[in-house]
This record gives structure tokens, sequence and C-alpha cells, in this order.
């Protein structure tokens, strides 16, 4: 790994702890699997436009930070920035689960389809009006 990318590497790690965040809880804001996180973190992969940015709002840095970080290897204190906005938020989201589906194999992602069918069920089923029951 070159020295940017492990710079980046301790960026990262850095302003995660003073966060107090978790591995999988920026993976999960960020819309990454942990899998991809990892690969970025350690140099293995690519850091696109889409994992930038969603990194940089996962660890509340001021867009562009992670391009200045591999540019000069250096950061300045970044300050926190707005919440995103909710729909914005939801599309990570979908994209997250999209990217996790498709990197299992098959009987693990028909697993994971199952049970999010039951946890629905169970949704509708406990919101629906049963006769009797009060």
């Amino acid at each position: 790994m070159d020295e940017t990318r492990e710079r980046l590497a301790e960026e990262m790690d850095s302003r995660r702890k003073k966060l107090r965040l978790r591995w999988t809880q920026v993976a999960r804001r960020a819309s990454l699997s942990v899998q991809t996180l990892l690969r970025i973190r350690t140099g293995e992969t690519a850091v696109t436009d889409f994992a930038a940015e969603g990194i940089e709002q996962a660890l509340n840095w001021p867009p562009g930070t992670i391009k200045d970080i591999l540019a000069t290897g250096r950061v300045s204190e970044p300050e926190l920035t707005e919440p995103a906005d909710p729909a914005f938020e939801l599309l990570r989201e979908a994209h997250r689960i999209y990217e996790e589906l498709y990197g299992l194999d098959n009987a693990d992602r028909l697993i994971l389809e199952h049970i999010r069918l039951i946890n629905a069920a169970r949704d509708r089923s406990r919101t629906s009006d049963r006769p009797g029951i009060t």
C-alpha cells in the first residue's frame, strides 16, 4: 500500500475513534459493505466518488476531504458538517443493501431475503386488525 493510502487509513481511523464509531457503523452510514470499506482502507480497491462521498458523510468530513488526503497526504482538521438530506441517506442505504446482497453467494442471498420477508410479514401481522384481539 502506498503512503497516501496509508495516510487515508490513519485519518479515517482517527476520525472514527473521535466520533466513537465502529467500522460497521461507518460502513452503514457510508452505504458500503464492511468488506468494501476494508478494501478501501487497505488500498486493495480504488476509492470511487460514491464511496468517498459516503465515507466523508459517515465521518462528518467536508466534501473533498478524501481527495485532499489522497492528493497531498495531509488533512486539515475537518469540521463537523450538517446531517445529510434524508432522501439521500435512504438512497445510500438502498445502495448498501444492494451491495450486501450481490456480495454474497446465492445461498446466503436467498437466506437473507427470506429473513427480510419473514420480518416484514411479522411487522404486517402486528399492525393488522385482528378480531377479538385488543
